[in-house]
């Protein structure tokens, strides 16, 4: 989620501020009526309708979108699927099949230089193996890289998940 903040002019000229759903030049619209009642007699007197254009500026707390070159690679690993794209606060999973019975680890990179390690784990008699992990928000946008690697082995699988 972003929080978006506008600022605008008034037409006394003054700068206001205040949450908006969405950007765009808004149109201020102002229709009022004027109601009397003279001698029991209801009547409506419409008053003058402007329309003003307002400059809207929107400024957002999401972090830039960072789209790493990610060649998919792969040396005795096969991805079976992946969850892409992955909002951020969700969780992502990634199923692979390699060598039964051998430990596989996983790097998911959040930033270009910064890894989110998770836990080894042992492939089944089918080769089998799957983690699921949360997109946490320090996560940069864009193309995370992600490397599994089969322990002792030359091995691996380099692809990667969009965040959003």
């Amino acid at each position: 989620k972003s929080n978006a903040v506008s600022t605008q002019k008034n037409d006394n000229g003054k700068t206001v501020a205040g949450n908006i759903a969405s950007s765009a030049t808004k149109i201020a619209s102002v229709i009022t009526t004027a109601t009397t009642k003279p001698a029991g007699k209801t009547t409506k007197t419409p008053v003058k309708t402007t329309k003003t254009p307002v400059k809207t500026t929107v400024a957002t707390t999401k972090k830039p979108v960072v789209n790493d070159t990610i060649n998919e690679k792969s040396v005795g690993i096969f991805m079976l699927s992946k969850s892409d794209p992955v909002s951020v606060g969700n969780h992502a999973t990634i199923f692979i099949q390699g060598t039964p019975g051998k430990t596989y680890s996983i790097e998911f990179y959040e930033t270009p230089t910064s890894t989110a390690k998770l836990e080894s784990k042992k492939a089944d008699a089918n080769g089998f193996v799957s983690w699921s992990f949360e997109i946490r928000r320090s996560c940069n946008l864009g193309k995370r890289k992600v490397v599994v690697k089969e322990n002792n082995s030359s091995n691996y699988l380099e692809t990667s998940i969009t965040v959003k």
